[in-house]
């Protein structure tokens, strides 16, 4: 990943799917265990379509690691 700052604007660039799948995984969980904590759940809107798959496939494979529950 390639994090260029642009007027005040952070853009990250990414080698493959792979790699913004495993970044966006990441950062779900620390924006979920926030809110869990904040407001005791989490929700989320999820697009659909053929972009997204890869990382609802990761998403899906993250069972154990992300609070689906809440």
């Amino acid at each position: 990943m390639i994090n260029v700052n642009r007027k005040n604007k952070e853009v990250l660039i990414f080698k493959n799917l792979d790699e913004i799948s495993d970044f966006t995984i990441k950062k779900w969980g620390e924006i979920s265990e926030k809110a869990i904590n904040e407001r005791g759940r989490f929700t989320v809107a999820l697009s659909g379509g053929k972009t997204p798959v890869t990382l609802y496939l990761k998403l899906a494979d993250s069972k154990k690691t992300l609070p689906w529950d809440k």
